[in-house]
């Protein structure tokens, strides 16, 4: 997969996860500048972005439709701790089972993000730690 698909994967699958978490607002972070100008767009047909990107995007645009989702743009600069995360990640083997933890007092004996993520589709990805607060 490259870089770019990667990347516009990435955001589709925050998109799942805040309609999985039946969230209401969602902010969704790149530092692609190009993904991040056509994810904004409402209409793939007047603004579509690179060619590999459109059936991403239009996922994306039914997945987050109802959702007030905002589209940030990080620069690169901003965003060595994810790149180096995601750099180890592709390195490293991948875990059988995820880390979870919760920390949420407000979820006592049940985390709904625990049920959302375990019944997510992550396709091409893998979790490998997670911390729900």
């Amino acid at each position: 997969m490259e870089p770019l698909q990667a990347e516009a994967n990435a955001l589709l699958l925050g998109a799942k996860l805040a309609r999985a978490l039946n969230l209401q607002r969602a902010n969704l972070i790149t530092d692609n500048e190009v993904l991040a100008k056509t994810a904004r767009t409402a209409s793939l047909r007047h603004s579509p972005g690179h060619w590999s990107l459109r059936p991403v995007l239009a996922e994306f645009a039914d997945v987050t439709q109802g959702i007030n989702c905002s589209i940030l743009k990080i620069s690169r600069q901003n965003n060595k701790v994810a790149d180096k995360l995601a750099k180890m990640a592709r390195q490293a083997s991948i875990p059988i089972s995820c880390l979870f933890s919760c920390n949420a007092l407000s979820h006592n004996l049940h985390c709904p993000v625990r049920d959302a993520l375990a019944n997510l589709q992550w396709g091409n990805f893998a979790l490998i730690s997670v911390t729900c607060l």
